[in-house]
This record gives structure tokens, sequence and C-alpha cells, in this order.
């Protein structure tokens, strides 16, 4: 923290009511701790202090005091304990802009808010609370280091073990020559033994998340905010189980492109729906296929054998090919190690008329299709109309398959 207006010695109060301010967002779901600013989330900033502007008055001339000073206009200097107008046992009160009407123009004031903004670190530990289950990378080898257990005897001069050649110049000695004194250092080339180097692997690999949203002109402003924080979370999450993982962002409506990061949070809906251009997009990821991409961005080639493979896929559900939708899918499918899929429904009326219903023709071909791999937990689906549910979104993603 940057501002710390209580001091080094309350600094434990000050945590303590930061804990308090921001815990009680929580009770209300994690997504309350961020807001879309400028087209992207960011962590919010919650007041934890009010300091009280205290304004003092001129000193107050007591008994037998020349009034010289007060009249030729001089320095009074600061207040003094116990110089006030009060009388004890007087009840003191802060006037604010609340209490008390200024002249002129201005807005309320008497009280100076100290904001605080959560951290990217704290959110991701309240992620954690959520008791997600770890995400474990897949089996992979990677090459971790050298190591040098074996002993070989040829070798360069820089990886000469002096232990094992001394050793091999004594059991020489005592072999071939009983009957003498051993000397230390009596070398030959036939003594000399050198360290042999051996690649060191470990089973481990990075990750690629693909968030994948539908900016229709169905999509309400509401539902971009929920899928912005989702896909925030998301990459908290997945950063916490993998060392390095890459974000792709890939935007469709009636067309299907991949998009930077910036556009990706900050673009409009509009347009017509077609999941086919989005999937059609990430099997030319898979099979390495030129595609339509932001200027700029290089092409992304994606291989599921080095990398594991994370689709975010958020929408309102309004395909107008949803069975050709679906079974494009069934070719990306095999590919990816979990795929997520958000349906967003807002609570507004227009929502309301458009999919009164419940879950889309897409979702339900989906689940129809993908039985067996939405029961092993590699397809989770869950249906979101407002904040409040981004707890169980979460859970439902990430956590344990029950």
């Amino acid at each position: 923290m940057s501002y710390n207006p209580v001091g080094q010695r309350a600094r434990g109060e000050y945590e303590r009511k930061l804990k308090e301010r921001d815990g009680d967002l929580v009770k209300k779901g994690i997504g309350r701790l961020i807001k879309v600013e400028n087209g992207k989330p960011v962590p919010v900033s919650i007041p934890i202090l009010f300091n009280p502007r205290i304004r003092y008055g001129p000193r107050t001339r007591k008994a037998g005091e020349e009034e010289s000073s007060e009249k030729k206009g001089g320095r009074t200097g600061p207040p003094r304990q116990g110089g006030g107008q009060g009388k004890k046992g007087d009840i003191v009160k802060i006037i604010t802009g609340k209490d008390k009407e200024g002249k002129g123009a201005g807005g309320e004031g008497g009280e100076d808010p100290v904001y605080e903004t959560i951290t990217r670190e704290r959110i991701a530990r309240y992620v954690e609370g959520l008791e997600l289950e770890f995400l474990k990378p897949g089996s992979m080898l990677k090459r971790e280091g050298w190591t040098y257990e074996n002993i070989s005897k040829n070798g360069p001069p820089s990886l000469l073990s002096t232990k094992h050649t001394l050793e091999e110049s004594i059991l020489r000695q005592i072999v071939f020559n009983p009957d003498k004194e051993l000397v230390i250092g009596d070398f030959t080339e036939g003594d000399l033994r050198f360290r042999h180097p051996k690649v060191k692997y470990k089973k481990d690999r990075d990750a690629v998340l693909i968030h994948v949203r539908d900016i229709s002109g169905s999509i309400t402003k509401e539902e971009l905010d929920i899928g912005y924080i989702i896909s925030y979370l998301t990459n908290l999450w997945i950063e916490k189980c993998y060392k390095g993982v890459r974000n792709i962002y890939v935007l469709h409506n009636e067309i299907s492109w991949q998009a930077t990061e910036k556009q990706y949070y900050s673009v409009r809906s509009t347009g017509g729906t077609n999941f086919t251009k989005a999937y059609e997009l990430l099997l030319a990821m898979l099979n390495g296929k030129d595609y339509q991409r932001k200027e700029g961005l290089e092409q992304e080639i994606l291989n599921s054998a080095e990398k594991d493979i994370y689709v975010m896929n958020i929408t309102d559900g309004e395909d107008v090919t949803p069975e050709r939708a679906v079974e494009l899918l069934g070719n990306v499918m095999p590919h990816l190690t979990r795929f997520c899929y958000l349906e967003t429904a807002s609570s507004g009326w227009i929502s309301i008329l458009i999919n009164p219903k419940g879950p889309s023709k897409f979702q339900q071909g989906l689940i129809k299709k993908f039985t067996a791999e939405e029961k092993s937990g590699k397809i989770r689906v869950y249906n979101m109309s407002d904040l409040d549910q981004v707890d169980e979104a979460l859970k439902k993603f990430y956590g344990k398959k029950t």
C-alpha cells in the first residue's frame, strides 16, 4: 500500500478495517470486488477510513493579556489545550457538510475518505477460498536442468571428478603395488574419471486459455460485464495452477476473429450470432491454418500434446445454426483439457422474452452430444443472470466434480 493514514503503529487496525470492508463485499459475491472501467475489469477501491477536517479558530485572550497582538492584526499562534470557548462536560461535535450549509458552490465536506484498491493478489486469495479443484498440468516431459550422477572414463577437463580420480589412483596402487607406500597424487591417465552429464526432466506443461466471447447485438451491457469478470477470475485461477499461461481472445458475432486483450474488454455488442465461425477459427489454430485476426497479432498454432488447452465460452446461447455448431465443436473437443460454457441471461424483461424457457437449443444439443464429457467434468455448463452468481459459476467450472 502506498499510504498508511493511521501511522505505522496502528497498521494492524488498518488491515483489520480493510479486511472487514472487502469481506462485506465478498459476502455478496467475489464479482463485487471487480468493476468494469474503460472496458476492462479492474479491482474496486473501497473507503476504509474517514479523516475529519478540523478547522481551528483564533486563540482566545486570557485575563490580563494585552490586546495589542489582536488589534495590530498580529499572528495569534496555534490553539492551545483548554484555550477554547467550551466548558467541561460540553459535547464535542465535528461539523460536516451534512450538518451545516456553506455559502456559494460546493458539495458535502467535512470528511475525507481514504480509499484502498483491493489488490489482484487479495482477489486471488478469495478465489482460493472457494475451495476450487487445483488443476493438475498434464504429463509432459520438460527439461529442468542437468544432473551428473554417472561417472565416465572420458570427458572434458572441466568435468574432471577429483574425488573419483583419487579413489581410482589409491585402488590401483593397492592392487598392483601392495608393498609400496601409498602416494597421494600419483595419477595415471587410466585413473582419470569424469562426471557424465544427463538431462533432467520433470512432468509439467504450460496452459493456453482461450476466451471465446459472443458480442452479438442481443448481448446486454450487464451480460458483457458478467462475461468480462468471469474471464478475469478464470485467468486468475488458471495462473494459480500453471507456471505459464497464454491467453488468447476470440470475438464473434456473424463473423469471428482473434482480438487483442484491450479490444476483447472494450468492444460493444453488435451484429448477429454464429458459433460456427468461432469454432472454425479454433480448428484453424489447432491445424496450423491461417485465420482472421487483429492487425499486429501473430498466428497461433496450438498443439494439445504440448500444452493444456482450456476454453471459456461466454454467450447468451442465441445461435442461428446450433446443430451445425455442436457438430463442429465435436472436432475441437478431443484437443481440449476442459470446455467451460457460460450462458448469460440478463434479469431484464427483454432477455426474458428472448429466452423464456431456460437453456438454449445450443446448450441442449451440447449436453446431449457430449454426455460422457459432461459427466466426467471435461465439459462444464452454467447459466448465469447476475453478478451474485459469480461464486457459483467458478465452483461449477473449476470445483470438484460430484
